[in-house]
């Protein structure tokens, strides 16, 4: 896409002694400028836009345990599953194509059933092999193929941009919707030999007397909470 198409924004990841590590946010023009004309007819003022990633990235920094570790997030959306290396900051982050909403397409495809009966099996047995279903792991697999390479690429990227710190990914952190994927950390974990997680910031959060949202909407609300805890300084300095 031209650059003229594009917005464009930085902000320094990390800085020493050697130089600066920059992280670079480039997103449509077009894009960016629906969502704030569609917020201005609704009576709203935007004060500040970023990726998803970000969001749950912040989020993670605020109240995950292993915080402080070299991690893998992996946002698995609805239709693109986002990856990024998180070392005290974002480091560097990337986009396929194809999420939760696509491994139910394929599910129905590969048994020949419905969409609708295809989110279910998808629900019940997930991807493990060693489910009553090993055929739903089994059609999800050109996504997850998709996800191991973009993963393993980023992870080389990253070896290659911090071998001086000495540090190592040591967890992966999942999040979003697609997360509740039954099997999913357990392949990750198998395919990368390191510990796999969702993320769980809830117990940091207090609801008031508000219900706490289900299994399911916890994933799913990651984003939201990580932008509701941006600060005023993030925003106007």
């Amino acid at each position: 896409m031209p650059v003229d198409k594009l917005y464009l924004d930085y902000d320094i990841s990390h800085q020493d002694k050697d130089g600066i590590d920059l992280l670079m946010v480039a997103s449509p023009k077009e894009m960016v400028d629906s969502y704030v004309n569609f917020l201005n007819s609704v009576g709203l003022e935007p004060v500040t836009m970023e990726p998803t990633l970000n969001a749950s990235a912040r989020l993670f920094s605020l109240a995950d345990v292993g915080r402080e570790e070299a991690s893998i997030l992996i946002d698995f959306g609805s239709v693109a599953i986002d990856v990024a290396v998180f070392d005290q900051a974002m480091f560097v982050n990337s986009t396929i194509q194809g999420g939760s909403d696509t491994v139910t397409v394929l599910v129905a495809r590969q048994l020949g059933v419905s969409p609708a009966e295809a989110y279910v099996l998808k629900s019940q047995h997930g991807i493990s092999p060693d489910s009553a279903m090993p055929s739903v792991g089994l059609a999800a697999r050109p996504i997850l193929e998709a996800l191991v390479k973009e993963m393993r690429r980023i992870i080389r990227y990253y070896d290659e941009r911090s071998a001086a710190r000495h540090r190592q990914i040591s967890q992966i952190i999942t999040i979003g919707g697609g997360a509740t994927l039954k099997g999913l950390n357990e392949f990750l974990s198998g395919e990368f030999k390191l510990p796999a997680r969702r993320l769980d910031p809830w117990k940091h959060i207090d609801f008031g007397d508000l219900q706490s949202p289900s299994d399911l909407a916890k994933s799913m609300y990651v984003t939201v909470a990580g932008e509701a805890a941006l600060s005023h300084k993030e925003i106007f300095e």
